[in-house]
């Protein structure tokens, strides 16, 4: 079933290539076949022809999701430790007097618990 859509898909390209939403779909088919690197090629053709389309951004922010996301995680983890960065971020914006004693991340301005 896949190779036949496949098919239509590659014969739709051809007959439009300027068109983004053709380059997409062509891009998500061959990524759930495991082609990867053409996905990537066929989401940047996309976003070539349309610059200011979110779905080429999006499909190629899914397409390395899997790569950077673990990488990042870890490195937030051993940036402030428990705390999310987000966590980190909203509790050094109460005013002391909000924070009420409560213990905040390594290296934020909040006070200790006594």
């Amino acid at each position: 079933m896949l190779a036949l859509k496949a098919a239509s898909v590659i014969a739709e390209v051809r007959a439009n290539p300027r068109n983004p939403g053709v380059w997409l779909t062509l891009g998500d088919d061959l990524l759930k076949a495991g082609e990867r690197e053409r996905a990537r090629e066929c989401y940047t053709r996309a976003l070539r022809l349309d610059p200011n389309n979110r779905a080429p951004y999006q499909a190629l922010a899914a397409l390395y999701a899997p790569l950077i996301g673990p990488a990042l995680a870890e490195w937030e983890r051993r940036r402030v430790g428990p705390w999310s960065g987000t966590a980190a971020f909203l509790f050094n914006r109460l005013k002391p007097q909000e924070q009420n004693g409560r213990q905040g991340p390594p290296g934020s301005t909040g006070t200790k618990v006594r």
